[in-house]
């Protein structure tokens, strides 16, 4: 292990990374403008709420009462642009990393991919010498100097994106997507806003079976065919051309920019990059200092990095069912686009000193529009919001309160049928780990037949 790291610590241009950190920094600058100001995420997770969701293991991450919560998102605007521009990269790359993981943390509602994704950047980020060129530290002489950095830097980038796109082929690899169902109800939607030529494509079924399969073997086989030098160049135009029409269908953020920035790093671009520089920013010092050979508390972390990354996706295989319909597993294992759902809930509790039960809708009571949307596709979530009932019962001195749900759900198609088993107390369950919630109903309906041409647009 000690020599596949140590190969991979050969030294490699600095300008990519250079360029990566500045794009990097200000497209995370954009995210959090866009979502401030463009879309009402923020609103409707972080200021409007009294109750929040929380990631398992992770409840004691504080939230932020509204007006600190807006000076909050400006202060990690800000340090992204430091990022950006290179200044104090050292301190800054720590504190990005730390302020936008803790944003992340602080609603799990608003579970976002590629919010997810740059915080596994940032991390990696954090350990690079990333300001050797193009920043004001090079400028001034305060980075560590030369344009060369140590080859991990570059490859642990490549490595995480084959994961993203490999784990994303692999969650497509269900019969809803292989029939084409999510796209076919997506593009119905969407048939209206789009181009007449795009029109024709949405309307035939066969090309969109194709778009399904293709964009399987794309995903799954991107990471080797962007590795070899022959193939390299067409799979990195159809990877940008499919992220950018990602971009445009589909209300997503920053995450087709992302991987197309990650896909870049693939080109053999540190020639061009060079000589555009004009080394207007070599350092004061030697300008050829050694690379300093990977050490072993490096090779400990990046290696619990991967593995992390393999097993987080892997450990689908051990729930039983459909994934998309219960959605366990599906954290931090990059599903896109893969379920097409909704659903309701509502709440019944009594007690026995209070005969009469109790209907509590969970709009009605604290949840935003946004926290509810996502909370009745998601057992967790339901359960854990019945935990949340059981303590506002509980400051009432009221102990002895039993708490259902009846939840209902559609997916990909399907008719509505019930989520949740109606008769399970859910203040006698626990939250878990690993282990799948057995009073998840289970889908009850098969995917719909493949539809003929004549009737996609019908439906």
């Amino acid at each position: 292990m000690n020599k596949i790291f140590q190969k991979l610590a050969v030294p490699g241009s600095a300008y990519p990374l250079g360029l990566f950190r500045i794009l990097l920094g200000l497209l995370m600058v954009w995210e959090l403008w866009h979502y401030y100001f463009g879309r009402n995420e923020i609103e409707d997770f972080f200021l409007l709420p009294t109750f929040h969701f929380k990631y398992m293991g992770f409840g004691w991450v504080p939230n932020l009462a509204p007006f600190q919560m807006k000076i909050f998102l400006v202060f990690l605007a800000i340090l992204f642009l430091l990022f950006s521009i290179g200044l104090f990269y050292r301190v800054v790359s720590v504190l990005c990393f730390i302020g936008f993981s803790w944003f992340f943390l602080m609603e799990r509602a608003i579970y976002l991919n590629h919010w997810y994704l740059a915080c596994l950047i940032l991390f990696l980020m954090l350990l690079m010498p990333a300001n050797r060129v193009w920043s004001v530290d090079a400028k001034f002489g305060s980075s560590e100097g030369a344009d060369k950095i140590p080859g991990w830097c570059m490859n642990s980038l490549l490595i995480l994106t084959g994961i993203v796109y490999f784990f994303s082929g692999v969650a497509k690899l269900n019969p809803d997507w292989l029939n084409g169902q999510p796209l076919i109800l997506i593009f119905q939607d969407k048939i209206e806003e789009v181009p007449g030529f795009m029109k024709l494509i949405f309307e035939n079924a066969s090309l969109v079976y194709f778009l399904a399969m293709f964009t399987v073997v794309l995903e799954l086989l991107a990471f080797p065919l962007l590795l070899k030098k022959s193939t390299r160049g067409i799979t990195f135009s159809i990877l940008v051309l499919f992220n950018l029409l990602n971009l445009y269908l589909f209300p997503i953020g920053m995450f087709p920019i992302l991987m197309i920035l990650l896909t870049s790093l693939f080109l053999p671009a540190s020639f061009l990059l060079s000589k555009l520089s004009g080394n207007q920013h070599s350092p004061k010092k030697d300008p050829s200092p050694s690379i300093a050979p990977l050490n072993n508390k490096l090779i400990l972390v990046l290696s619990l990095f991967f593995i992390i990354q393999i097993i987080m996706p892997c450990r689908k295989t051990i729930y039983r069912g459909s994934q998309l319909w219960s959605e366990e597993g599906n954290l931090f294992s990059w599903p896109m686009f893969t379920a097409y759902r909704g659903g309701d809930v509502y709440f019944i509790t009594h007690h026995t000193n209070h005969p009469r039960k109790d209907t509590i809708y969970p709009k009605q009571q604290n949840l935003t529009e946004g926290q509810y949307t996502r909370m009745v596709k998601n057992p967790d979530m339901i359960l854990q919001y019945a935990h949340h009932l059981q303590e506002l019962y509980n400051k009432q001195s009221i102990t002895d309160v039993q708490i259902y749900a009846d939840a209902f759900g559609f997916m990909n198609g399907r008719p509505l049928q019930r989520f949740i088993h109606p008769n399970i107390d859910l203040t006698k369950e626990k939250r878990r780990w690993l282990s799948p919630y057995p009073w998840v109903m289970p889908l009850a309906f098969p995917i719909q037949e493949k539809l003929p041409e004549n009737k996609l647009n019908s439906q």
